[in-house]
């Protein structure tokens, strides 16, 4: 991507094809990101794996374990901001987003049975994400596959992008920064300080 270029159509254009870049490579520096939520007022900031960016939809996608208590933030307060940083290209984006969580749902289901790669043990853990460890966990009862059972602990987040704000800081001190808000039917784009 050009990130110097004058169109901002081309920029929004080109950080959504970054962000789709992000979620498709592991060894791309925006597949992992920065997601706030609120937790009781205050701020909560953990790192989460971009795992899908749809510009048709607006979207920004992740897994989580359902129990994790990023869940409950955002079914309480669905706002988000994810922070994306490319340290190689100086290249920040900031993404203000609603998020839905999807769980054992057939958007849910969908993912989870198109994703043969999905890695299942991570949500089989009898105890929540967080959660102290006690001496001795407690004993599993099995009563249904350990597929079924990961399934259940299973979430997709889908965040709808509201806000995205682009900063580069180019080595030569020539910054650039450009704001993109979603009107309803397409964004109002500008260049702002940076």
């Amino acid at each position: 991507m050009d990130w110097t270029t004058p169109s901002l159509a081309a920029l929004l254009a080109g950080i959504w094809e970054r962000l789709e870049t992000g979620a498709e490579r592991r060894d791309d520096s925006w597949h992992l990101a920065a997601l706030a939520t609120v937790d009781a007022g205050r701020p909560a900031v953990r790192t989460v794996v971009l795992r899908a960016a749809d510009a048709q939809r607006r979207a920004l996608v992740f897994y989580s374990d359902a129990r994790a208590n990023k869940i409950q933030q955002l079914q309480e307060r669905p706002r988000v901001e994810w922070l994306f940083y490319d340290p190689a290209e100086r290249i920040q984006l900031r993404a203000r987003a609603v998020a839905v969580v999807h769980h054992q749902n057939a958007v849910a289901e969908e993912i989870w049975r198109a994703r043969p790669d999905l890695n299942y043990l991570r949500y089989l853990s009898p105890l929540p994400p967080g959660t102290s460890l006690p001496a001795f966990l407690p004993p599993q009862v099995e009563v249904e596959s350990e597929h079924e059972m990961a399934f259940r602990n299973f979430a997709v987040v889908i965040t709808t992008v509201e806000r995205f704000d682009w900063l580069a800081l180019f080595p030569d001190d020539t910054h650039k920064r450009a704001e993109f808000t979603w009107n309803g039917q397409d964004y109002d784009s500008r260049w702002m300080v940076p």
